[in-house]
């Protein structure tokens, strides 16, 4: 339930946040109330409430994607988030905790049966649970609601309750897994027709749940794909033309053969850019289903079956630099915006400072922000300058809203301005800006550098 909801907030962090209060919450009112509601009404109330979870859990395994956006459509620019959380806060209190809590101590104390050892071993089950979530994610997203379901299909037997009840709720499961593959799709659909618009997305032909994120893959027309990581558009193909041409080919001009590492995968389009003008490509990425995938539908933009100077190395990045004996000419960092922990410390000092160690004498680290720095957000602003308090020796390119930056090696001698203007090859290369270090120093002074100690401003800003 917190995978889906990460996807449908965008916001990891705050979907972690927000499931630990309702959790919590519904547990504490729980034990608060089980012995103060008489035993006729728990008779009546508890299996409705069994069938309302049930619902509520199911309904969020489809739906979370889009009840952000909903209610943030639907109130005030001032009020959105909060009306958006504090739903998801309801339904998360009620469809996510154990709300046989109520019940339960006042069916061990009427009941023959011993049920007390059911209920000792309730944190227990807990710890196991969690323990089995990540090996089932390597199974598949559809076996952990399997167990899900098993599991509170078994907690209603144990607790005596009605066979026509239980019948019920049996065929609702089975319903339900039977057709998860189509409600799953359709709500995708939905989703991203909301997001993005009717015209845009044709359909979901991807749908892939891995214990690190959501993965989607939507078919946009004309034999176009787009790539969606949680809820975000990750690649699509006017999109990630510039990105892809300031981030990796431009930089990888100023070599003759770079022995590449690539941080992060997705289409891995920026690999299809350099394409055979490197002599070797490194590819890390954490998740692997993200390179399955990007192999399969992006083919087009990444050639990987046309080269065969690439290895894929499926690690964190943060433990891959960190670690690593290798050194190489160009890295690119192609990781997703700071919106998550995971994500957010590959843009620290102490990473960008790991980064700089693997470099040879005339390296370059490539990275991207596409927040303008004359934006209200500090975001592009706190990010350059960190890189500035590691790479003394760099430059970046303004276009458009982005900014490209180039940090390079102490011992790299780079051309002058002039030279490196002229080897912009690109369709609007009179609309880029060449800024300097005092020039972006200059335009970000004072912004605050980002660390592992205040990481968590960046993801919440």
């Amino acid at each position: 339930m917190v995978h889906q909801i990460s996807a449908g907030l965008r916001q990891p962090e705050i979907a972690v946040i927000v499931f630990t209060l309702s959790y919590f919450s519904g547990i504490s009112l729980g034990y608060y109330l089980s012995d103060r509601i008489s035993l006729t009404k728990h008779g009546k109330f508890f299996p409705l409430f069994l069938y309302l979870q049930m619902f509520l859990f199911l309904f969020v395994q489809s739906a979370s994607r889009f009840i952000y956006d909903y209610f943030t459509l639907l109130a005030n620019a001032d009020t959105g988030d909060i009306v958006s959380y504090l739903t998801i806060f309801i339904v998360l209190f009620i469809g996510g905790t154990s709300i046989y809590a109520v019940f339960l101590p006042a069916f061990i104390e009427n009941s023959r049966n011993d049920l007390k050892k059911f209920y000792s071993i309730e944190i227990f089950g807990s710890i196991i649970g969690l323990l089995l979530i990540i090996p089932l994610m390597q199974l598949s997203f559809l076996a952990l609601i399997v167990l899900y379901l098993l599991c509170y299909l078994t907690i209603m037997r144990l607790l005596q309750i009605k066979r026509s009840y239980l019948f019920v709720a049996v065929l609702i499961s089975f319903i339900y897994v039977l057709g998860y593959g189509k409600i799953d799709r359709i709500t995708s659909e939905y989703f991203y027709r909301s997001k993005y618009g009717n015209n845009y997305i044709k359909s979901i032909i991807d749908m892939r749940d891995t214990p690190y994120q959501r993965i989607d893959v939507a078919d946009i027309g004309g034999g176009e794909k787009m790539l969606a990581l949680n809820g975000r558009r990750q690649f699509a193909q006017g999109s990630h033309f510039n990105y892809s041409y300031f981030v990796a080919e431009y930089p990888s001009t100023l070599f003759e053969k770079p022995g590449v590492c690539v941080l992060g995968c997705g289409s891995m389009s920026t690999v299809g850019r350099i394409n055979n003008k490197a002599k070797s490509f490194t590819i890390v990425d954490i998740d692997k289903e993200v390179f399955n995938v990007s192999m399969k539908y992006f083919q087009k933009y990444n050639h990987l079956s046309d080269l065969h100077n690439w290895t894929f190395v499926e690690d964190d990045a943060k433990h891959f630099i960190a670690n690593t004996d290798r050194q190489f000419d160009l890295i690119l960092h192609d990781i997703p915006p700071g919106k998550s922990r995971q994500t957010a410390l590959t843009y620290t000092k102490e990473f960008f400072a790991l980064v700089k160690t693997k470099l040879k004498n005339r390296g370059i680290f490539s990275i991207s922000s596409l927040t303008p720095l004359n934006s209200n957000s500090n975001y592009g602003k706190r990010m350059i300058a960190t890189l500035l308090n590691v790479f003394r020796n760099c430059f970046a390119i303004q276009y458009k809203n982005s900014v490209f930056f180039y940090g390079c090696s102490d011992n790299f001698k780079l051309p002058d301005s002039k030279v490196l203007r002229r080897l912009i090859v690109h369709p609007s290369n009179k609309n880029c800006e060449m800024l300097t270090q005092k020039n972006l120093e200059t335009q970000v002074y004072g912004a605050e550098i980002i660390t592992i100690g205040n990481v968590g401003d960046l993801i919440f800003e």
